[in-house]
């Protein structure tokens, strides 16, 4: 099966005026239709910059990018308008480009009461808890029906119980539509909890340095935590970042 995402030798390399900074160099990456994927590495060696690439925020500096559809990107912050409700936030994108039809006003109905909001329709943002908001800003971004999601630190805001919470209710969602998913974490427990398969970044220029996937039955993140392997893959992964 043709993957939804596949980079090959892909590099990049920041300039300023007085030097050339190497973020990236030979980044091979595939990910499968469904498949929820993360990506860990040291702060600042380029995890976000992928995503930059693959979404056309900027250029590949060498190397390929084969996308096979849509791609929507989730920020760290949930980015929610005080000044309109949270369906009118839900509907923001479909607005700005110009896709608000009948049967995407119908999409997003669907998921606000499916995911909990059926009663905050019209409410504005500061009305929510923080989980809320992150199930919110979700909805905004699956309303554009991509066919990969690109999610960097989605949960980096929340106090870490909430984190939890929101983390196990974002996964139940994402994989009850069904989506590609590529995570940019620094939480090694995140990404085991949360994803098929963990690729770990080296330091700056980055490349892969190893894919380790997850073979634990269980898909609720908040379960997977008790498994007995689950101390194993977070040591192999420890391990490959501080080597």
């Amino acid at each position: 099966m043709k993957p939804i995402l596949k980079l090959s030798g892909v590099g990049y390399s920041y300039h300023t005026a007085e030097k050339e900074t190497a973020a990236l160099s030979g980044v091979d990456l595939t990910i499968k239709k469904g498949e929820f994927v993360a990506l860990v590495g040291p702060s600042g060696c380029g995890k976000s910059t992928v995503l930059s690439l693959i979404c056309g925020l900027l250029t590949p500096s060498s190397g390929i990018i084969e996308l096979d559809g849509s791609v929507a990107y989730m920020l760290q912050h949930d980015q929610l308008f005080e000044w309109r409700t949270v369906r009118e936030n839900c509907f923001l994108g479909l607005e700005i480009r110009h896709m608000l039809t009948p049967e995407a006003r119908v999409r997003v109905e669907r998921m606000l009461d499916q995911y909990g909001l059926k009663d905050f329709k019209d409410a504005h943002p500061s009305a929510l808890s923080g989980g809320m908001r992150q199930r919110a800003a979700l909805i905004r971004t699956l309303a554009l029906a991509p066919t990969l999601l690109l999610l960097d630190e989605p949960f980096s805001a929340l106090d870490y119980t909430t984190r939890l919470t929101v983390g196990d209710e974002i996964s139940a969602i994402i994989r009850g539509e069904g989506k590609s998913v590529l995570l940019v974490t620094h939480d090694i427990s995140e990404a085991i909890s949360l994803c098929d398969r963990v690729v770990v970044f080296s330091g700056r220029p980055a490349s892969v340095r190893c894919e380790l996937p997850i073979e634990i039955a269980e898909r609720s993140p908040l379960k997977r935590r008790d498994d007995p392997h689950f101390g194993m893959y977070f040591n192999r992964i420890w391990k490959e970042l501080n080597a």
